[in-house]
């Protein structure tokens, strides 16, 4: 039948209808929301790869920040031929007096005029000191050195995270067949 109001020929029990396509239309966004928008977003946000996704980001961006470091330390041995005593002896805008002698560990006089530092740029990180921070570790708190031993740990030009294999006990030596 024709009805000149919608300029269209609808037949009776034949074709879409006004109350078909509304039905259709909640039917198609109800399968987008549970499929791809709503239902989909949420199965990713908890899924089990995402979770691994975000685990290794962190561990990734923990390496960097260790690399930065330790080349932040070397840096330091270098120009003064000690290793700093401690990370914040890299951000100092004076040189440090004393070091780690690299060869056996004890304290030594660092020469006048050695240091060439800060060996990191004096802002970001813990404390917006410079020293990067651990992604795995918390917020820092604004307590410099209760931080910097959160999120770092050195000793002889070594640094490590807490938990790192090496620190602990019998982790770093165990035959890969006792695991």
């Amino acid at each position: 039948m024709y009805d000149p109001a919608e300029r269209e020929v609808v037949m009776p029990g034949k074709g879409p209808s006004g109350k078909n396509h509304l039905l259709d239309l909640i039917l198609i966004a109800s399968l987008l929301l549970l499929l791809g928008g709503g239902g989909g977003y949420i199965y990713w946000y908890n899924s089990p790869q995402r979770k691994a996704w975000i685990l290794k980001t962190k561990e990734t961006e923990r390496e960097k920040q260790v690399h930065v470091l330790e080349h932040a330390v070397a840096q330091f041995n270098i120009d003064t031929g000690a290793w700093p005593s401690q990370l914040s002896d890299l951000i100092a805008r004076k040189g440090p007096v004393a070091g780690i002698d690299s060869t056996n560990g004890k304290r030594v006089i660092i020469p006048a005029g050695r240091y060439k530092g800060p060996y990191l740029v004096p802002h970001g990180g813990i404390d917006n000191s410079g020293i990067p921070l651990n992604p795995f570790s918390s917020a820092p708190t604004g307590n410099f050195a209760a931080d910097l031993t959160a999120h770092w740990h050195y000793i002889n030009g070594h640094v490590r995270y807490p938990g790192h294999p090496d620190e602990i006990p019998g982790w770093g030596h165990m035959p890969y067949t006792a695991l």
